[in-house]
């Protein structure tokens, strides 16, 4: 027999669960990236990066004005790391600038947080219904409670409305300057299996002297594909 306290605690706690669907799709969202930051770092995904500079400004056709490429493997043993293998001297220091590229921040496109990808550290604000192709997805502006902290994802995601799984997020990291750009990106993810999307490519355009502007990609040139290899035991 239910007390009167059990049963009011019984029947708030119903209430409580049926007002609030928004918190626990959200908690679904967080719990399927966890679960996805889980698996890739059993796998080796091999990263391949290629990069054009052009005049700002150049007319259509102009040829670009330096090319970078780089192949690594990426690592989430220990947050965001990257194996180079092979890499364009120009990759790693823009002529005529002391600025260079970082091979690390080329693989952090591929994941909107590592390491703190929570409602916590996150804000999510529902946008709308989305179909990307036929997929069925729900879309969502993603910005960090903490405005001064450096690194932290900014921009929107899309939810598969089925698993609620990430498959797509566009956006840049938090505070970017000169010394230290976050380029714009958007970032794709492919299913690879029921209940598996994996990191495809990552779509780059840019633009500003030192200074990173916001702005949608005029071309479709991936500038970063991704490759799953599965970690062998004795790895």
């Amino acid at each position: 027999m239910r007390t009167p306290i059990t049963a009011a605690l019984l029947a708030a706690s119903a209430t409580l669960a049926a007002q609030n669907p928004v918190d626990k799709l959200l908690d679904r969202i967080v719990a399927r990236e966890q679960q996805f930051l889980a698996k890739i770092k059993y796998y080796r995904p091999i990263l391949e990066t290629y990069m054009q500079e052009t005049v700002e400004g150049a007319a259509a056709g102009q040829p670009p004005s330096a090319d970078h490429y780089m192949i690594g493997r990426l690592d989430l043993s220990d947050g965001v790391g990257h194996t180079g293998f092979a890499a364009s001297q120009s990759f790693l220091k823009r002529r005529g600038r002391s600025l260079g590229f970082s091979s690390a921040g080329f693989a952090q496109m591929v994941i909107p947080d590592a390491e703190d990808f929570n409602r916590q550290t996150y804000e999510f604000e529902y946008v709308r219904r989305e179909f990307l192709g036929d997929l069925r997805c729900l879309t969502f502006d993603v910005r960090p409670r903490q405005t001064r902290v450096a690194g932290k994802f900014i921009g929107r995601i899309w939810v598969e409305d089925q698993d609620y799984r990430i498959v797509r997020f566009n956006g840049t990291y938090t505070l970017s300057k000169a010394s230290s750009i976050f380029f714009h990106f958007d970032s794709w993810r492919v299913s690879a299996a029921p209940g598996l999307f994996v990191p495809a490519f990552v779509y780059i355009e840019d633009a500003g002297g030192g200074r990173a502007q916001r702005g949608p990609p005029e071309r479709a040139d991936p500038a970063v594909g991704i490759q799953q290899h599965p970690r062998r035991q004795d790895q």
